[in-house]
């Protein structure tokens, strides 16, 4: 610093005299000196708190105070602030020993040549050391921090990570995608699309959870680390996250909606910082392909676990030697309450896991190549089962679910149709197909639909009203019916939009000569409703839950499961 400059000093010493005699020595020496004097602990705190000071001198031995104490003060709060000892009272093993805990230098009361040289080069030295330091830290914000939303980065959630994981803290990571900014980037344009990432970026941060911190890992993708367990405490938070980025977003005058999905992980012992991001990288996934706001990690459903990989096998030899089972819930009639027919369940006991869902196995043999095997089982059990019923004198149809690779299979197609058309198979064989599989391929699905349906074999939409199909497209398509959505089904009490669309959809689905299936009936009520929009057929736990053969032949031999008015 200039000589003309202002040198702002703080001084620890008990001596006024001394304390005039140092100002004075630096006045000789061309300073403008701004000291300030304290000599015990409380004082040299407060004045420290009255900087920035450009450096600091202590006596060593004083009454209530001392250089080895003041020094570890000053160093707690400035690591930079050059520090000179001023004593003539130390000897040369004191002063080597506050020189090792950061002293800069050593100087003799009274002796100016000394001590003008010295004020100089630690001046000079803390000027270097403070530069070193903006420099260092501008570094780790480049390494750490994202340039466009100025949150940390995916280099500092990993090391967060780590940290958390070695102080043995319970946290759930939370991985949050912005579905459509592909799409908002091409209509906008790159700038734009960084202005809605700020934008986001801003809305997340005013997202409150218990010691959360928040992360731009790249483009849409952000991350947010909240300490806590609790399940439905996480879920909580999940849903602010969602709330926060579901207004409408503005820009170049256009309102832009946004759709965001996340997903979740828990921490565990077997996780590093690596994994637990690749788990929470699944359950995002997962929560794509399945329409969901937002989903858990499931070790079942993860591609890479060893152990889903044992069950994956275990379920290859449980199709080959026919270890599955079937279990079959009615349908039935809106206005009479008879069984019209039953809908074909499959299940697996394992021999040591004990049951595991069909939700689980399932995805696990679509995503590994068995979902075909799989399918063959049930439509060969399904029909083995119509023939079994027949000889006792039940007629009724079976309903089987196809999936969408099911339909991508024409060998599988015409093995379904051959099965389905042999014996009493043929009249009482339906096939049920989600929305989603027929929009992955409508050409595909179309082709293997009429195929079936010139078979004889009644072809069901299930699940409708939850994909992108409308009325108007399953008119050209060779169907018998369609199965509406249990969401929507279970919410007609309480929800006069959910009771509109249910209404609407029948009304629609009859003039086009289909067939309304409502699933999800879970009381009286709801059948009652059903049964005054003259919708067809029920499905649901009023009636019963999916039965094993046996059980569901007794159920039959009653004429009416209830009455809906």
């Amino acid at each position: 610093m200039a000589r003309n400059d202002p040198l702002r000093v703080i001084l620890v010493e008990d001596s006024e005299d001394d304390a005039f005699l140092l100002q004075r020595q630096l006045q000789e020496a061309g300073y403008t000196v701004d000291l300030k004097r304290v000599d015990n602990e409380p004082a040299l705190i407060s004045a420290l708190g009255q900087g920035p000071w450009d450096i600091a001198f202590s006596d060593f031995s004083m009454p209530n105070f001392d250089g080895m104490r003041a020094l570890k003060v000053i160093r707690a709060h400035d690591k930079d602030l050059p520090f000179i000892i001023v004593s003539g009272t130390i000897g040369e093993e004191r002063a080597v020993q506050l020189m090792k805990l950061g002293a800069q230098d050593y100087v003799i009361k009274g002796n100016v040549r000394r001590l003008v040289p010295a004020i100089e080069r630690e001046l000079r030295e803390a000027e270097l050391r403070r530069e070193h330091r903006r420099a260092q830290e501008h570094i780790q914000r480049l390494a750490y921090y994202d340039s466009l939303t100025l949150l940390a980065n995916r280099h500092r959630l990993m090391e967060d990570i780590r940290q958390a994981t070695q102080a043995r803290k319970h946290f759930a990571l939370l991985l949050i995608n912005i579905n459509n900014f592909r799409e908002i980037n091409r209509a906008l344009g790159h700038e734009r699309g960084d202005g809605v990432i700020r934008e986001a970026a801003l809305r997340l941060q005013g997202v409150s959870a218990p010691l959360s911190l928040l992360y731009h890992l790249h483009g849409s993708e952000f991350a947010m680390l909240a300490e806590m367990s609790d399940k439905t405490e996480i879920e909580e938070v999940a849903r602010k996250v969602l709330r926060a980025l579901s207004p409408h977003f503005h820009s170049g005058g256009l309102r832009i909606p946004m759709r965001a999905r996340i997903g979740i992980a828990l921490s565990a012992d077997d996780a590093d910082a690596n994994a637990l991001l690749q788990r929470a990288d699944i359950a995002a996934t997962l929560a794509k392909r399945e329409r969901a706001t937002y989903n858990w990690y499931d070790p079942e459903r993860d591609p890479a676990n060893p152990d889903r990989l044992a069950i994956l096998a275990d379920l290859h030899d449980a199709i080959a030697n026919d270890q599955l089972s079937l279990v079959f819930q009615p349908k039935v009639q809106c206005k009479t309450g008879s069984i019209t027919g039953c809908e074909a369940l499959v299940r697996w006991q394992h021999p040591t896991r004990g049951v595991i869902g069909p939700d689980h196995f399932i995805d696990m043999a679509e995503r590994a190549g068995l979902i075909d095997d799989l399918t063959r089982y049930v439509v060969r059990s399904a029909a083995a089962q119509i023939v079994t019923w027949h000889a006792k004198g039940i007629g009724l149809p079976v309903a089987i679910n196809l999936s969408v690779n099911n339909l991508q299979n024409d060998e599988l197609v015409g093995e379904i149709i051959e099965m389905a058309t042999q014996g009493y198979a043929s009249p009482c064989m339906e096939v049920e197909i989600t929305e989603t599989a027929l929009m992955r391929d409508p050409q595909k699905a179309m082709t293997a639909l009429k195929r079936m349906y010139d078979a004889g074999i009644r072809i069901y939409i299930d699940d409708f009203g939850t994909g992108f199909s409308s009325l108007g497209y399953l008119k050209k398509l060779p169907i018998h019916g369609i199965k509406i959505d249990k969401s929507f089904v279970m919410d007609i009490e309480t929800n006069p939009d959910s009771e509109t669309i249910v209404l609407s959809t029948i009304v629609l689905a009859h003039n086009l000569g289909l067939k309304i299936v409502a699933e999800g009936v879970e009381n009286q009520e709801i059948w009652r409703r059903l049964a005054a929009h003259q919708c067809d057929d029920a499905q649901g736990y009023h009636f019963a839950k999916p039965l094993p053969a046996e059980r569901f032949e007794t159920m039959v031999t009653t004429p009416k499961v209830g009455e809906s008015s």
